[in-house]
């Protein structure tokens, strides 16, 4: 992945950090790490990408971070050095991030419960069903902005010579909606089809996602994107 080197505003309180992810020889995805600040006046780090020492610099400037988040199972490859550029941070991470990395240091774990000092900021939803995913899905209740990882991709501009291949066998080249990849490791469809309906429910607008462009009206694409769950005809 790239290193980053400039912040920009999403909405009060939010900025993003973009890169760029190579998954193997030939596709590469846009990653974006998000950056809010909470209600105490620290920061979160949602999904960590690798950040330049002036990147890290530019973040220090807007506040201390408190908190680094590793939103599923797949976004944790950087953390130990977002760790590393944030000692002072605590990183938190699903029930099964210390299974997986073992080396690394988790201070505390989302479940049904948000530690408290997210609670005060967000709501959330853990995407139960998908057990290789174990993502969390935070709604940001003062811009009412959904932050999600891999729950769903908008992605236009590709780098790489066989990333477009791969996003049409996903069923997301240029276009915001969910995977299939989610339809193939889904273990629960109906553990599945309860978190949708709990997503759907939240009171937001926009939707951040870790890669591709961020949606500013995004409750139409979010319910077509989750109709396979729903849709019982």
């Amino acid at each position: 992945m790239s290193n980053t080197t400039s912040l920009t505003k999403i909405a009060d309180n939010i900025w993003a950090i973009e890169g760029q992810a190579s998954l193997m020889p030939g596709v590469r995805l846009p990653a974006r790490a998000t950056l809010v600040r909470l209600s105490d006046g620290r920061l979160m780090i949602h999904s960590p990408i690798a950040f330049s020492d002036e990147t890290a610099a530019a973040i220090e400037q807007l506040g201390e971070v408190s908190t680094l988040l590793a939103p599923n199972l797949f976004h944790h490859l950087f953390l130990s050095q977002a760790q590393a550029q944030f000692p002072n941070a605590k990183t938190i991470g699903g029930t099964g991030m210390a299974k997986k990395r073992k080396s690394l240091q988790i201070d505390s774990t989302f479940g049904e419960q948000l530690p408290d000092n997210l609670s005060a900021d967000f709501d959330h939803v853990m995407i139960k069903g998908s057990p290789k995913f174990d993502e969390l899905v935070l709604l940001h209740r003062e811009s009412r902005t959904l932050i999600v990882a891999d729950y769903f991709f908008n992605i236009h501009d590709t780098k790489g010579l066989l990333t477009p291949l791969v996003l049409k066998m996903t069923g997301s080249y240029k276009k915001a909606t969910q995977s299939k990849l989610w339809r193939k490791m889904t273990e629960d469809k109906d553990a599945m089809a309860e978190s949708a309906r709990a997503v759907l429910a939240m009171d937001y607008k926009r939707v951040i996602m870790c890669h591709g462009d961020v949606v500013e009206d995004g409750r139409a694409f979010t319910t077509a994107s989750l109709d396979w769950l729903l849709n019982t005809d």
